[in-house]
């Protein structure tokens, strides 16, 4: 009789399992299925397509101003200063000093990130812009170089002032 159950319900999850790629399947445009990255790709070019240019924008005035300003240390290649301005009271001094030289001794990690810092200014490839943009902003995002996946950046202002938190 156990094993009479246990057949029964493994024959009823399969056709379960089945079932619910049927469904999703049904759902799809008309086109041949290459798994579930084309699902998440189209409703990524839903959502980017929708967005205006300015909502691609930073929506508080001041932190875009010190987006600019980052930016601008950034294409200086103001390390020291960009990170002491940047990073928020919660991140250590040690940390920071420790980041700092990671970035100096690697170049290409140091253009990486602050070719992130510059894009976000411009506000290209902002996707998705969260938060009460008084206190706290979470910039969603995509680089062109890493098309599909999505990375977020949080900014709280601590008495006013803008920094990156964690």
């Amino acid at each position: 009789c156990f094993s009479a159950h246990a057949s029964n319900l493994s024959d009823m999850c399969i056709f379960i399992f089945f079932f619910f790629f049927q469904a999703e399947d049904g759902i799809r445009d008309a086109q041949e299925s290459r798994g579930l990255g084309d699902v998440y790709k189209r409703q990524y070019q839903r959502r980017v397509r929708g967005l205006s240019a300015a909502r691609r924008m930073a929506l508080n005035p001041t932190l875009q101003a010190k987006l600019n300003h980052w930016a601008v240390l950034c294409e200086q290649g103001a390390k020291r200063e960009f990170l002491l301005d940047f990073c928020g009271p919660d991140i250590a001094s040690e940390d920071v000093e420790e980041f700092l030289k990671g970035l100096e001794a690697d170049q290409q990690h140091w253009q990486h990130f602050s070719s992130e810092i510059v894009q976000l200014a411009r506000g290209e490839g902002i996707t998705e812009v969260r938060g009460d943009q008084k206190t706290q902003a979470v910039l969603v995002f995509t680089r062109p170089d890493q098309p599909g996946v999505d990375r977020e950046v949080v900014f709280q202002a601590y008495n006013g002032e803008w920094k990156s938190v964690g």
